[in-house]
């Protein structure tokens, strides 16, 4: 198989971690029920990439919580070339991997079009990303107990998370009935970025604070000639349309189209957009 992804991946493809090795091993030999919890930047992604490009000819079920991260998954899947798309009712061409929010995944209409999948033999695992959230998200946790009825499915089950420390696990095999599921867990990993806590006493002190920042990293860096992007967080809605206005950025929240919410973050992740204001709507798994 290391063979396979060097051709895949190139000659100089290596594993980010034994932990990663034995992620994607379990997956490749069919083990019905894998929880991997590899911290963030250890290659979870691998888990489902791989086993796509080595067997393009079925299908895999992509399911994460949020529409951000379901047009990034979508992204790396295409980086990758990997076959796939987004789940619409309407679209029944067949692909590698389908990518879906748990939102989608709880309807009837998509329960049915799974099912008949699962009958023609072309569905062959279904993965749920951020699976920790079962357990420790209240928002979410009524919709990830849903993604029970996916259980009724004879095919691989697997659940992707960067925090799945004992306590949530025993959660998330209780209310998704796991039954001593294989799980591969790694260290994690330190942080290569550095946290400064800056106290303001107006919202102008911010303003200034973010340009000088910018300008200092493009010093530093000796990287002027690219843009720094900058990702501002808020506590409301309100409160992200104000600073977008006054940062000159783009406001990302829950209440907009998912096709404006995904064309903001293609034009700020290359820096086409500088500043990117946004609340929580925006954040687990994003690359």
């Amino acid at each position: 198989m290391n063979k396979s992804l060097q051709v895949l991946f190139g000659s100089g493809f290596k594993y980010k971690s034994e932990a990663q090795e034995n992620a994607l091993q379990m997956v490749i030999k069919g083990a019905a029920q894998i929880l991997i919890s590899l911290p963030t930047g250890g290659g979870k992604s691998l888990s489902f990439i791989g086993p796509a490009l080595l067997n393009p000819a079925v299908t895999s079920l992509l399911i994460v919580p949020l529409v951000a991260l379901r047009d990034d998954m979508l992204r790396r899947l295409q980086e990758a070339k990997v076959s796939c798309k987004i789940y619409s009712q309407t679209d029944k061409k067949r692909v590698t991997v389908i990518v879906c929010t748990v939102e989608q995944a709880v309807q009837k209409t998509f329960l049915s079009d799974m099912a008949a999948l699962v009958q023609s033999g072309t569905l062959q695992r279904i993965i749920i990303d951020e699976i920790h959230l079962v357990s420790t998200e209240a928002t979410f946790r009524p919709a990830f107990a849903k993604l029970l009825r996916l259980r009724k499915f004879p095919v691989q089950f697997i659940g992707l998370s960067a925090t799945l420390p004992m306590q949530i696990t025993e959660d998330v095999c209780s209310t998704l009935l796991l039954n001593a599921p294989g799980v591969v867990r790694a260290e994690p990993c330190e942080p290569s970025f550095v946290n400064d806590i800056l106290p303001y006493k107006s919202k102008d002190d911010i303003v200034v604070s973010i340009a000088r920042l910018n300008e200092s990293a493009s010093r530093r860096l000796d990287i002027a000639e690219r843009r720094i992007k900058v990702l501002v967080y808020t506590f409301s809605i309100k409160e992200a349309k104000q600073w977008a206005n006054r940062l000159d950025g783009k406001a990302y929240f829950a209440g907009l189209p998912d096709s404006e919410k995904k064309e903001i973050i293609s034009n700020w992740r290359p820096g086409e957009n500088q500043t990117l204001v946004a609340t929580a709507a925006l954040g687990l798994g994003i690359d």
